[in-house]
């Protein structure tokens, strides 16, 4: 047999060695390129797409997703995709990937709308690499949305059933409202109340079925227009019947008005007086029984009536009256004015006061005409003619007369030396026939009329309303989120939210690595109240986000250096000064407007990316932006620990400009803006001996013009420095998201 080799055994020592070397250099490879390599980064296609679609119809929407990870690895993701307008998720699904290694997703939707409109839905991705034994990972799960924007129209035939049915409906509407102005019109004339809701309802379930789009299930109602005919009818008729009623009230008013005139001839002469007063009465009691309607044929009587007692009133009207017994018995004159000047309402007690002055106005004037027979020689004497005309007066308003010729206390000369049986001549009041009152009868009694309270109808023009406002219009097309539906339309106080990122380890990683910290917050606020659009990249600029109802909430990096060379392009840059990365954010910030619309936007942004926002806020001026929100961005600067990582794994360029003291922070601090800034800054974590969130120190945080807000946490990972990546993490620190929610909603 032959001799077994001999085993050297530092041989032996230096292979296990290397073996154990090999194991640690490869697992300390793998953890380097997991750090270098960010460990996993997905990428979504498209991040944004828009198409229409006809109702009713089923479409697609198709998504690629990619993971990027190291070759020994495998991901796991959970694809979602959710409806905003429902609010809930429609679809989740869980796969597994290997490396580098891409995956379709399809969704087949059916929105069954029948108007014209938009829905958004998001497609969200969440995914970690798995743990092995080759595959050192921690596990982190990564975030990223894109944005589906469906446009959906009528059918072409339904449009044009919509367009010939849209002013039959319009006029059906319109008349509708004249009957309903009609009917109230009737019954403020009336009372007459008329029921037309048949109308209404079926107006309003023709707007429900037209705002539904449902125009094929509309029947229109023709039976409105007879309706029309006969209340126009009825109008006319109530018209005929108020113009009778107005003209008897009339008549009733004029009776009542003049009934002391009657009365006063009723009590100088009640011959025919007293027929015309029962007349009167029994007309009115007809009228109080009879209906409304029965007003046009009561007219005639009662204009027949109207004559009789306006007659009455005539021939005994208290001047006609006067006058005629003035134009007879010229004897009374003086009394009778005296009576009614006094006494303007001729009672029976006047009435026989003038029959007793007349008997005795004869007998004077028979005394009188006997005793002139002797004394013919006066009656032409003006002094006498005199003292007769004071005593005519004296005698008709029963004043004192006494020998001496004293009239009522007033002495008057006696040149003619009249004697007592003079006076008695004097008397004479007239030569003519004896004085004749046969045709006068006295009464106490009195006439009374019932006549009761009337007012009369107003038939003034009556002005149309608008009763019941349905119109029937093409709608304009409504975007659907968060549970409503609204007008779309560009709205330029709806100020988008743009994120942010901060600064970049690796220059090597991807450019979604930089700001996926702040996809979380981006999809929580997609759940609540803005409208998450996902990222901004080549293929998603200058889109027309058209008719959101809601602000949006996009990421945009300032890595991406647009250009165009036989086309739009783009390249990533990392290695260049902030200034530089403002120009960028310049371009995005003017991108967004465009799409929206909007005339500002609001940035929130994350540690070095509030100084990229800050740096274009003093180059470009403040007048696009509306409210800036920086957290955990070193404003003073960067010092310590940031300053030693920075300028170990980071471009040189930027890391300058961060650093404590350098010219661009100088510049920066020199500049006040004119709007809102917060900061946000974290408290807890030791930060080269000073509180902050491990990475940057609080105090270098804040800024004297801004509001600073201070958020306490922990930093739990090895370095010491999770806190300043965590405070942007919904789940981790939610009063973070709770802050600028707030701020940016006020």
């Amino acid at each position: 047999m032959g001799k077994k080799p001999k085993i050297n055994k530092k041989h032996l020592i230096i292979g296990i060695i290397a073996v154990v070397l090999i194991v640690v250099f490869v697992n300390l490879g793998i953890k380097i390129n997991f750090l270098a390599n960010d460990e996993l980064h997905i990428r979504i296609e498209p991040l944004q797409t828009s198409f229409e679609v006809v109702n009713n119809q089923d479409f697609e929407l198709n998504f690629t997703v990619q993971n990027n990870n190291f070759w020994f690895c495998k991901t796991e993701c959970e694809l979602k995709l959710y409806d905003p307008y429902k609010e809930e998720y429609i679809d989740t699904e869980k796969i597994e990937l290997d490396s580098n290694s891409k995956v379709e997703k399809n969704y087949v939707i059916n929105l069954k709308e029948t108007k014209e409109g938009q829905r958004d839905f998001y497609f969200e991705v969440v995914c970690n690499n798995i743990k092995t034994q080759v595959c050192q990972t921690k596990e982190k799960k990564i975030y990223r949305s894109a944005f589906a924007n469906v446009n959906y129209v009528l059918d072409p035939d339904k449009a044009k059933l919509g367009s010939s049915l849209r002013p039959v409906l319009n006029k059906q509407s319109s008349q509708v409202n004249y009957a309903l102005n009609l009917a109230k019109e009737i019954e403020q004339l009336s009372g007459k109340k008329t029921n037309l809701n048949k109308y209404i309802i079926n107006l309003n379930e023709q707007k429900e079925l037209w705002d539904q789009g449902r125009y094929e299930d509309i029947d229109v109602d023709e039976s409105i227009n007879k309706t029309i005919i006969d209340l126009e009818n009825q109008k006319n008729d109530i018209l005929q019947d108020t113009e009778s009623y107005n003209l008897i009230v009339e008549i009733i008013n004029g009776f009542e008005k003049n009934w002391p005139v009657l009365n006063n001839a009723y009590k100088l002469n009640n011959k025919d007086v007293q027929n015309v007063a029962d007349t009167v009465n029994a007309r009115i009691f007809v009228f109080n029984q009879s209906d409304f309607e029965d007003s046009s044929e009561l007219t005639e009587s009662f204009v027949n009536l109207n004559m009789s007692f306006f007659n009455i009133l005539q021939e005994y009207n208290y001047s006609l009256v006067r006058d005629d017994l003035i134009s007879r018995h010229w004897k009374v004159q003086s009394r009778l004015n005296y009576e009614l000047e006094t006494n303007y309402s001729i009672n029976g007690d006047d009435c026989q006061k003038i029959m007793m002055l007349a008997e005795n106005y004869k007998q004077i004037n028979s005394n009188s005409n006997e005793s002139l027979k002797d004394y013919e020689e006066y009656i032409n004497n003006s002094e006498f003619l005199s003292l007769k005309k004071e005593f005519k007066k004296a005698v008709l308003l029963n004043l004192s007369v006494e020998p001496g010729f004293f009239i009522n206390n007033t002495f008057y000369n006696n040149s003619l030396n009249l004697s007592a049986r003079d006076y008695y001549s004097v008397l004479e009041f007239n030569d003519s026939s004896v004085l004749e009152f046969e045709d006068i009868a006295c009464t106490n009694s009195s006439l009374d009329i019932d006549s009761g309270d009337y007012e009369l109808i107003n038939v003034s023009n009556y002005t149309q309303e608008r009763l019941i406002d349905v119109d029937f219009e093409i709608g304009k097309p409504e975007c659907c989120i968060f549970g409503e539906c609204l007008e779309c339309m560009k709205d330029p106080e709806l100020y988008p939210v743009i994120f942010v990122h901060g600064h970049s380890p690796f220059e090597q990683s991807p450019v979604e690595s930089s700001y996926k910290s702040l996809s979380k917050m981006q999809i929580k606020m997609g759940h609540e109240s803005f409208v998450n659009m996902g990222d901004i990249d080549l293929d998603t600029l200058n889109q027309d986000w058209y008719g959101m109802s809601y602000p949006v909430a996009v990421k945009g990096s300032y890595y991406y250096t647009f250009y165009y060379d036989a086309g739009f392009s783009a390249v990533v840059k990392k290695s260049l000064s902030i200034e530089n990365y403002a120009i960028r954010l310049k371009e995005i910030v003017e991108n967004v407007k465009a799409n929206t619309g909007a005339e500002k936007v609001n940035i929130i942004a994350h540690s070095m990316g509030g100084l990229v926002a800050r740096e274009y806020i003093l180059l470009f001026e403040e007048d696009d932006i509306d409210k800036l929100i920086v957290i955990g961005t070193p404003n003073q600067g960067i010092s310590g620990r940031a300053k030693k990582f920075c300028s170990t794994i980071g471009n040189d360029k930027e890391c300058e400009d961060m650093h404590k003291n350098s010219v661009f922070m100088k510049r920066l601090n020199n500049y006040v803006p004119d709007i809102e800034v917060y900061t946000i800054y974290g408290t807890g974590c030791d930060t080269d001996g000073q509180d902050g969130d491990g990475l940057i120190a609080a105090e270098d945080v804040k800024l004297e013009y801004a509001e600073n807000i201070m958020v306490n946490g922990t930093c739990e990972d090895v370095l010491g420095v999770s806190l300043h990546r965590d405070m942007v993490d919904p789940e981790k620190y939610p009063v973070v998201y709770e802050i600028v929610t707030e701020i940016i909603d006020s």
